[in-house]
């Protein structure tokens, strides 16, 4: 625990009632959501990740939760939003029960009579996003299908290998190019169809090309 203070305006708004209808009011919400004042200390939590209690959390720094090699980026995001009233963000990791963990946090500010007294940080839980997104990279990057993706003007975005090998390219000189020229002309047609239609219902039938 840190050392003793005089009470503040946060200490006002977080006892009695008021701390009773934020309990009420996120109290189940699905993310992490802190109060923390300017000296970057813990002043409420919603909920705590399993191994870990409220009770015992608020009154320490946030820092406790950041690992050392994230609290670069943190004390830069907290500093910025204090200083500027500007909202930031960052990405912190780290070892929970099951593994890795990855959170992103978001910070903002709390005005009082137009002074930034203190910081609301909304936390995610983005492990299982970010574990989705390595699936979908490791399936995209070996799949033996030509897969691209494509922008709304029809330039390709993204490649993956096998298209780069197939048609003799490499994959950095692909992007940015139109899709259209590697269409066979016999293709053209029901092809710009399609991507037309697409941009229409977001929706297609499969096709041979």
């Amino acid at each position: 625990m840190l050392a003793e203070r005089e009470p503040d305006v946060l200490d006002r708004w977080l006892c009695g009632p008021g701390l009773a209808t934020l309990d009420a009011v996120i109290g189940a919400a699905p993310d992490v959501i802190a109060v923390v004042d300017r000296d970057i200390v813990i002043r409420y939590l919603n909920w705590a990740t399993p191994g870990l209690t409220r009770e015992a959390l608020i009154g320490q720094s946030a820092f406790t939760l950041v690992p050392p090699d994230c609290s670069g980026v943190a004390r830069d995001a907290f500093e910025k939003v204090l200083r500027t009233g500007a909202a930031a963000s960052f990405e912190t990791m780290y070892a929970g029960e099951h593994g890795v963990m990855i959170w992103v946090v978001r910070v903002g500010p709390i005005r009082h009579e137009g002074e930034v007294i203190g910081l609301v940080t909304l936390n995610t839980d983005v492990t299982e996003r970010r574990r989705g997104e390595a699936d979908r990279d490791r399936f995209f990057a070996l799949s033996r299908d030509l897969l691209t993706v494509v922008t709304q003007e029809g330039h390709l975005k993204r490649v993956n290998p096998a298209f780069g090998e197939m048609l003799g390219y490499d994959v950095a000189d692909l992007i940015g190019q139109r899709f259209i020229d590697f269409v066979h002309p016999d293709d053209l047609a029901a092809t710009i169809e399609l991507f037309r239609s697409v941009h229409v219902s977001t929706t297609s039938d499969t096709f041979e090309n």
